[in-house]
């Protein structure tokens, strides 16, 4: 990622008047994983920017990695957090994360397919929402409740490997993730995704006509594009947002629940 890869983004992370939610899930023989994920106050959407994923029973040492992460670069004062989440089935390593720094609260509990179904509700396209102001698409019709920017690697890579668990005769077990398949970051994501609202309570905000048809929200957006270039001249051109191999997040959907939408 560039700098400031979206209007308004600062060194790759979302403004940081958003409000803040991190996860953990705790390894072993498996990576220890830190997503950082921010809800953009105008659309309500849920956004995955950053991660920590690493194998080690050091704390001290996964604590120093993510501290950097917790305040804006140049800051003293951390982010407003609405939670940071731990499974507190590994209590003694999430102990040792608050001595070097970072507390956690425990994971809601509650169904892990519920979350699933939660979590690929906010990945879903919605024909009827659009697009938030800060992104390419601003103002498009289509847009997801959830995005998840390139610096989350293990997230992107994680989520489309999903798939059901199969019973002794090769049959899928209804409701029952595979748990052969790499989920260290996705668990973060269900962790999250336990604590938001259904996404079918979230309201869809209303996108008005500007008079050259664009939308307001993104006339603005490229209005600001615009600004920016004359400001900055010789930058590199916009990336377009691709969190998802060119796919969006329907296809993510669609392989965390192995059926279609």
């Amino acid at each position: 990622m560039n700098a400031a890869p979206y209007q308004g983004w600062e060194n790759g992370a979302p403004p940081r008047s958003w409000k803040r939610l991190l996860s953990m899930d705790v390894g072993g023989a498996t990576a220890n994983a830190l997503e950082w994920a921010a809800l953009d106050p105008e659309s309500q959407c849920l956004v995955f920017y950053d991660e920590v994923h690493k194998i080690t029973t050091d704390m001290r040492l996964i604590a120093s990695l993510a501290l950097p992460k917790m305040k804006p670069n140049g800051s003293q004062e951390e982010y407003d957090f609405l939670a940071k989440i731990g499974d507190y089935e590994n209590r003694v390593a999430l102990d040792d994360m608050a001595r070097h720094g970072i507390r956690f609260t425990n994971a809601v509990k509650q169904n892990k397919i519920a979350s699933v179904h939660r979590l690929a509700g906010y990945l879903h396209q919605n024909e009827k929402r659009p697009h938030p102001s800060w992104h390419p698409r601003a103002g498009e019709l289509g847009s997801p409740l959830m995005f998840i920017t390139p610096a989350c690697k293990n997230l992107i890579t994680e989520i489309p490997l999903q798939k059901w668990k199969n019973d002794t005769k090769g049959s899928s077990v209804k409701d029952e993730l595979d748990r052969t398949v790499k989920h260290d970051a996705l668990d973060c994501a269900l962790y999250i995704a336990r604590i938001l609202p259904a996404p079918a309570t979230i309201p869809i905000p209303i996108v008005r006509e500007a008079k050259n048809g664009l939308s307001l929200q993104s006339q603005m957006y490229w209005e600001a594009v615009a600004e920016r270039k004359k400001s900055q001249s010789g930058s590199e051109p916009r990336k377009a947002y691709n969190p998802n191999h060119n796919s969006g997040g329907i296809d993510l959907c669609k392989s965390l629940l192995g059926f279609s939408l």
